[in-house]
């Protein structure tokens, strides 16, 4: 706590104004704090985050009131300090249904994906458009992990602005329970595995194609071809090379419907084949025989 008062101050050394009190929070606020941590490191990492992001975004005037928000409910304290910390993120005042929905697909996705993917390539799976005020929008996801980011944990390299944010077992236990999580934040991961299914799906149904990578001869092995690292980089973007690797997994975790049945029943008509090329390719060809498997029970275990 004392590294962030003092980084604050030396951040606002040139205004006398915005520097903090020198008994700020004083050492009945800091000894609360300790109590409510109860040892638990997240819990003093993720507080002292939001004081400091709190005193970037509002200035010395939030002083007052921070710990009056960290303290105000009887609740769990690291659920507690969670709930506060969405609440400030979120203002219900302010805040549109829609804005809770990107947020529980965005977060949701993050934690149910099952190799990691960049911001960008992110975005491009899931395809969120939302629609204002009549005008259709993609989220930006800087804003929403700025938002964030005293709860999620910086990816291995922090200063890159492509890099998607780890997130703390213990939120995910939060945010993915029932009982804990109350109101909009509540992450269903039976439906976000159903939404990532889907996406993967529509990204293979775009993407797939015959002879992918262009190659010359099909009577050559993959090890023969001196440039085919360099074509799969160009031909087959991360978000297809996930799809074609995941989308069984996620429709594993999913509840059955009509509409999925129908998306699955198109891909393996129309793309099957271009699926299994590019499983050669990656060299994940061992995946098809056990996903075809795990479909057939899918499938199975809902009639």
């Amino acid at each position: 706590m004392c590294k962030i008062l003092a980084d604050h101050n030396d951040d606002n050394c040139e205004d006398e104004d915005a520097q903090l009190p020198a008994d700020w929070p004083g050492e009945v606020q800091m000894n609360r704090l300790c109590e409510q941590a109860s040892g638990l490191f997240i819990y003093a990492r993720t507080a002292t985050g939001f004081i400091r992001d709190e005193l970037h975004d509002r200035g010395t005037q939030s002083i007052g009131s921070i710990f009056q928000l960290l303290n105000s409910e009887p609740l769990p304290t690291i659920d507690k300090l969670y709930l506060t910390i969405l609440g400030q993120a979120y203002d219900p005042s302010r805040t549109e249904t829609m804005d809770y929905e990107v947020f529980r697909r965005v977060v949701g996705a993050i934690i149910v994906l099952r190799a990691p993917l960049n911001r960008k390539h992110l975005k491009e799976l899931l395809d969120i458009r939302v629609q204002r005020k009549g005008v259709e929008e993609v989220p930006d996801f800087a804003s929403l992990f700025g938002r964030l980011r005293s709860i999620l944990i910086p990816g291995a390299s922090a200063n890159n602005n492509d890099t998607i944010p780890r997130i703390h077992k213990s939120f995910i236990d939060f945010i993915t329970s029932k009982t804990r999580c109350v109101g909009p934040w509540h992450v269903d991961t039976s439906v976000i595995h159903r939404y990532v299914a889907v996406a993967c799906l529509r990204f293979m149904k775009g993407g797939l194609r015959f002879n992918i990578c262009g190659l010359e001869s099909s009577y050559l092995r993959n090890a023969d071809i001196q440039d085919l690292a360099l074509r799969i980089e160009t031909a087959i973007p991360a978000p297809l090379s996930y799809a074609c690797r995941f989308w069984v997994d996620h429709l594993q975790a999913a509840s059955f419907d009509i509409e999925i049945l129908d998306d699955v029943r198109g891909f393996l008509h129309d793309r099957f084949l271009y699926w299994l090329e590019v499983l050669s390719l990656i060299n994940e060809t061992s995946y098809a025989s056990s996903a075809l498997l795990s479909v057939a029970r899918w499938i199975g275990v809902s009639f």
